[in-house]
This record gives structure tokens, sequence and C-alpha cells, in this order.
């Protein structure tokens, strides 16, 4: 998977199995950050329980992009160490993000 394969829609519902979870598998989740087996910060992104298991962190705060830690990052506005090179997001990658939170950040 590469960062063009990760496509969220231009309008409506956005669905966490078809587009949130392809975004943090390539982003997030791999061997050596956020998957299961790493646990980089002692965090794992591999699936939608793990990514709300610390909810009182404020990773994902639903109806709330702003304050979503997750969001700052993904976006920019929050310092996080990257260890690999991967390409920016596309700006269609971020507004998607940005309204699955916003839109609840639900699972379905």
């Amino acid at each position: 998977m590469n960062n063009s394969n990760v496509v969220f829609p231009d309008s409506g519902q956005v669905n966490y199995y078809t587009s949130v979870q392809p975004f943090l598998n390539f982003r997030c989740a791999y061997s050596g950050c956020h998957s299961d087996f790493h646990l980089a910060g002692g965090r794992s992104m591999a699936s939608y329980f793990r990514l709300f298991e610390s909810a009182n962190l404020g990773l994902v705060i639903p109806n709330n992009s702003t304050s979503s830690v997750l969001f700052q990052i993904i976006n920019g506005q929050n310092n996080h160490l990257y260890i690999y090179n991967l390409p920016l997001p596309k700006e269609s990658q971020i507004n998607g993000m940005k309204r699955w939170i916003d839109q609840g950040a639900s699972e379905f």
C-alpha cells in the first residue's frame, strides 16, 4: 500500500474500515511504530478498539477534531517524532480524517 491508495470520499459519511483504518495502517500502525507489537509511546492504532483504549488522553475526541491529538499530528499542529520518512498526507486525507472525527468518529 502507498499513500495514493488511501482514499477518503469527497463528501458524506467517512467509513472507518474503508478509509480511516487503511490511512492509520499506512501512516501509524506499522512495525516499529504504533502496531500491536511495537506500541510506540504505549499506543497501538491497529484497530478501532485500540485507537480508543486511552480515551482520556485525547487521541481522538469524537465531534472535536480541533482538540484531537491525532488530528493535530496529521495536520502538522503537534510535533510528533516520525521514525520513517513517509510522504506528507494528502489534503484529501487530512480533510477526511477531520470529517471522520467531526462526524463522531464512528466505527461503522
